[in-house]
């Protein structure tokens, strides 16, 4: 990375200069490129660095370790709840959910067209198996996922017959309640309780203390 005149954004530089040449704004959002660059040989430290075709994601290195704190406590209260109901839920993670509903590393990497021919071959040919469906669809708001782009995520999931719907926004002290049947609304970050999965409560305001304890550490 070549180092600019200072933004007005906090970061100290203007632009990442890939290999190979290309250049995207040095701040976190997904900027088209192509051909794929190859971003093992970059030395950045400001700033994490992905590519999901035809994008470079751009994430801010400190920011990614707290965001990463949010889904792992969320996961982590999920599992003590299973464990204490047997294993409950039968459930697949839903940040964890793209919309081929395989395992990736973020709910921004998924992608909208693969899943809208899914169902389309679903619907044209029963042969075809559906795609599968988490009863709940659990996401958190990043530098780079921002709550509008994953509220169209979730709602897809929800159009398409998953159950429940969440965005939690722990910065912003929101999250976005997007159930099959029900009007989508807004509401305070607080407890969340969901009746797909009897018996547990996500507890928010613990996530955005251990949220606070770590960027105090952290200093940022």
């Amino acid at each position: 990375m070549e180092n600019g005149e200072d933004s007005d954004d906090g970061y100290d530089v203007e632009e990442i200069i890939l290999p190979g040449g290309q250049r995207v704004p040095a701040r976190p959002g997904r900027y088209r490129v192509t051909p794929p660059p190859n971003l093992n040989d970059t030395n950045e430290e400001l700033f994490v660095l992905e590519y999901n075709y035809p994008e470079v994601i751009v994430r801010d290195a400190a920011l990614r370790l707290l965001y990463n704190l949010e889904r792992s406590q969320a996961q982590w209260q999920i599992s003590e709840w299973q464990q204490k109901n047997g294993g409950a839920g039968g459930i697949a993670f839903g940040f964890g959910c793209g919309y081929a509903f395989n395992w990736c590393s973020a709910p921004g990497d998924v992608c909208e067209t693969r899943f809208l021919r899914s169902q389309h071959r679903f619907l044209k040919n029963k042969a075809v198996p559906s795609p599968r469906l988490p009863a709940v669809v659990l996401v958190f708001t990043t530098d780079v996922d921002t709550m509008d782009d994953l509220q169209d995520k979730v709602s897809m999931f929800v159009d398409a017959g998953a159950r429940e719907g969440v965005v939690v926004d722990i910065s912003g002290e929101q999250v976005w309640i997007h159930n099959r049947g029900e009007e989508p609304r807004f509401e305070g970050l607080a407890a969340i309780e969901f009746d797909s999965w009897p018996g547990f409560t996500l507890d928010c305001v613990a996530i955005r203390e251990e949220r606070e304890r770590e960027r105090r550490r952290l200093g940022v």
